[in-house]
């Protein structure tokens, strides 16, 4: 497209639901390649709490779930903490996560998840947190371009 031709759009990240664009911290090996939005429609904006958490680098990688054109879910370790990410396509869709890749206990889960209303507002987002166990499964809703993010912690 000449540059003549190119129209910003404010902001950028809106092709996807804002917890889509918090997914990537963890699922893409370098998000930064791959986040591309000024820096105020980020920080400052809801789930820029997550973002101070998220590591950069992993001890551990797993594959949760998904299908190539579809969706995936992915959890990554760093230290005795696991950063889980799950990006959704165009379809809206519920998943359960299959918790049994953490090792025996008690966790606390916190969640940046697609809001009520994020197929029509993609900054809707939720976040809450949950007490489950090893092996418990995690239901989500997903947005069209939807996604979640989550710390687990075991207790």
């Amino acid at each position: 497209v000449p540059l003549s031709q190119f129209k910003p759009q404010v902001p950028t990240l809106m092709a996807n639901t804002r917890c889509q664009e918090l997914a990537k911290f963890v699922v893409y090996e370098s998000p930064l390649t791959v986040v591309c939005d000024h820096p105020r429609h980020i920080l400052n904006q809801s789930g820029a709490d997550f973002l101070r958490e998220v590591q950069s680098t992993w001890d551990d990688t797993r594959f949760l779930a998904g299908h190539p054109d579809e969706y995936i879910a992915l959890a990554r370790r760093s230290g005795d903490r696991w950063f889980v990410g799950v990006i959704n396509n165009e379809q809206r869709r519920q998943v359960q996560l299959d918790l049994s890749f953490l090792p025996e206990g008690k966790y606390e889960v916190t969640l940046w998840e697609d809001g009520p209303k994020a197929d029509s507002d993609a900054t809707d987002v939720r976040r809450r947190t949950l007490r489950t166990s090893a092996g418990k499964k995690l239901k989500l809703q997903l947005a069209s371009g939807g996604g979640m993010v989550a710390i687990v912690t075991k207790l």
